[in-house]
């Protein structure tokens, strides 16, 4: 019988990865569909020990000063300091790797 849900039961868009509510716990990796909006910034911050790798599933955004269109694909190494700003709506898929929940660090 497939298992169904709804990604608003999740945290932050996270449904994949070792926390609680997941529909598949996992120390492996994570994974989140995450919406933000136009002139939204995120805080800077790093991860110690996990990769984070985003697909642009939709809009338009900068990453460390590049221009990034849906379907563009960036990925930050551990320690290296994300720095996004959201031109227009925007929808991203982000997978870390592994799994480690409360790995960031804000700059």
């Amino acid at each position: 019988m497939p298992i169904f849900n709804n990604l608003e039961n999740y945290i932050g868009g996270w449904f994949i990865g070792d926390f609680d509510p997941s529909i598949l716990r996992t120390k492996e990796f994570e994974i989140c569909v995450v919406s933000h909006r136009r002139n939204e910034t995120t805080r800077q911050h790093y991860h110690t020990s996990s990769t984070e790798i985003n697909l642009v599933l939709s809009g338009k955004l900068e990453v460390n000063g590049r221009l990034l269109h849906k379907n563009d694909i960036f990925i930050y190494e551990k320690n290296e300091v994300s720095d996004v700003h959201f031109i227009a709506d925007s929808e991203l898929c982000v997978i870390r790797v592994p799994s480690a929940p409360n790995d960031k660090v804000l700059v």
